[in-house]
């Protein structure tokens, strides 16, 4: 592969053409791939809730309102609707690609590696996945995330008020993300705890980086203030108590499930239930192949200081996510996912001999490649064909997920509709898509209760699980006790309707036992 660095196709694309390929993935078919999901549908209806007064009951203690206060102002604008909310998530995940892009330039001058950037973030399957759902923690943490780093590095080069300005602005983008959802303050942390131990002098004397820290603690203050008068707070602690504490085999552990995420596999698991491509770990080889040039056969060239700060503040944002969200799922490592690619190229930046470089570029190329061919099968022609499959798989050792969430639920609605069901007693992530279809005709009473608690039935009342449920049998009795003894109202498992669900349609109520 003749590769000329200088004159070369790769050093001539613009960063503003290599913005095309993200673009084009992150906006395909966006309001049908993947499936609604429940906690994305109710940021449909949060925001006017909170501007009522009211605060709704899942919004936790770790995340604020941030988000909320934003996705108002867009729907007065645009609209209170699925594409909406999600063009929103994608246009703040380009801007991050942006800001990214940014923070590359000013650590290496120069237009291409900013397109290398953008080109390995923008086709990454965790990119593409998470920037296609609504919400809080992928939304905008990055975003806010990038935005403060790249504000520190520009304050680096000001004086005077403007730098004073600046570095108040970065601090305070950082407190801003932790607003938005807890799990961001790992990522200020961890590098800065990766700074301390390199630079520390630099930390410890620097203007910018006192100015910046005192706005984020400022700040974080008022968090936390609000965070101990809310009762929710206490509710939720058991999450804490339950942990398990942070070993070195945790840590291996969700090192794996990040690796894992970063090839694809676990992306396609989530979202859309299996990989019509068996996933080879091409991007974690690739990760350490550039490690390895950079760090052995390019060894004590560049500014190595710099490098395994890089690394170790990626060691620091895993190792915070673990304490602060413990036993949480995929899209809290989204912060540590998006440092491999910044890596990745700074590693390759710093690489100095023109073969090693030539292999470098060479391995990042396959990469890219590599993501753009998974993507399109694993993800978008896999989901196009079966609408999702509910699956549940394990992560790493401890951790466990469906992809039950991010289901096609069109289908049974308009079947549920067609066979005249009113009332539906279903999952919560079920019940939510759901009621979005339904929202105009209002044709539904959806219900979420556990069996027991079923109180109405008739012949337009029905049950629905997930197939993955473990539910086998063909028919559900519910008891209900009454002055005259137990009335028991049978339901049967329908054929018919998306193999993805069960549906039970109640069917007749036998005689009052004594």
């Amino acid at each position: 592969m003749n590769v000329n660095l200088n004159n070369g196709f790769f050093k001539r694309l613009s960063p503003w053409i290599a913005y095309l390929i993200p673009l084009f993935f992150l906006t395909f078919a966006i309001s049908d791939i993947p499936g609604p999901n429940g906690d994305e549908i109710n940021f449909l209806s949060a925001p006017y809730i909170i501007l009522s007064g009211e605060k709704p009951a899942d919004i936790h203690f770790y995340t604020g309102r941030l988000y909320h206060y934003i996705l108002f102002c867009m729907y007065t604008l645009f609209g209170d609707n699925l594409t909406v909310l999600r063009l929103f998530s994608v246009f703040m995940n380009v801007l991050c690609l942006f800001i990214g892009a940014k923070i590359i330039k000013e650590l290496k001058p120069g237009d291409f590696n900013s397109t290398l950037f953008i080109l390995i973030l923008g086709t990454s399957p965790f990119f593409i996945a998470f920037s296609r759902y609504a919400n809080e923690s992928t939304t905008l943490n990055p975003l806010l995330m990038a935005l403060g780093t790249w504000l520190y590095l520009k304050s680096l080069s000001c004086k005077g008020a403007k730098l004073y300005m600046t570095a108040t602005l970065a601090g305070s983008a950082f407190a801003f993300g932790v607003f938005n959802h807890i799990i961001a303050v790992v990522f200020p942390l961890g590098v800065l705890l990766s700074l301390i131990i390199f630079f520390p002098k630099s930390v410890f004397k620097s203007a910018v980086s006192v100015t910046a820290g005192m706005s984020f603690i400022l700040l974080l203050l008022i968090k936390f203030f609000t965070l101990f008068t809310d009762q929710e707070t206490f509710g939720t602690a058991n999450l804490y108590l339950n942990a398990k504490p942070v070993t070195l085999s945790s840590i291996i552990d969700i090192f794996y499930i990040i690796f894992r995420l970063f090839d694809g596999y676990y992306v396609y698991e989530r979202f859309v239930g299996f990989s019509m491509i068996t996933v080879i770990p091409y991007g974690s080889m690739i990760f350490f192949m550039i490690f390895f040039i950079r760090f052995f056969l390019q060894r004590g060239e560049g500014d190595l200081k710099r490098d395994y700060s890089l690394l170790t503040s990626l060691l620091f944002v895993v190792l915070f996510t673990i304490i602060i969200i413990p036993n949480f799922s995929l899209r809290f490592y989204l912060l540590a996912l998006c440092m491999i690619p910044f890596i990745i190229v700074i590693l390759h930046a710093s690489i100095r001999s023109r073969i090693l470089k030539k292999i470098s570029l060479t391995l990042i190329s396959i990469l890219i490649l590599g993501n753009i061919t998974y993507v399109t099968v694993n993800y978008f022609i896999s989901f196009s064909k079966t609408g999702g499959k509910p699956n549940v798989f394990k992560l790493g050792n401890f951790l466990i997920e469906t992809s039950n969430h991010f289901l096609e639920t069109r289908t049974i609605y308009n079947q549920l509709k067609s066979n005249h069901i009113d009332t539906l007693y279903t999952d919560i992530f079920l019940s939510r898509p759901l009621n979005y279809y339904d929202r105009e005709e209002r044709r539904f009473k959806i219900i979420t209760a556990n069996l027991d608690e079923i109180e109405e039935m008739d012949k337009d009342t029905a049950i629905l699980f997930y197939s993955n449920s473990g539910i086998e049998m063909d028919t559900i009795d519910i008891k209900k006790r009454t002055l005259g003894g137990v009335e028991l109202f049978r339901f049967k498992k329908q054929d018919g309707y998306d193999r993805r669900f069960i549906v039970y349609v109640y069917e007749e109520r036998n005689d009052t036992e004594g």
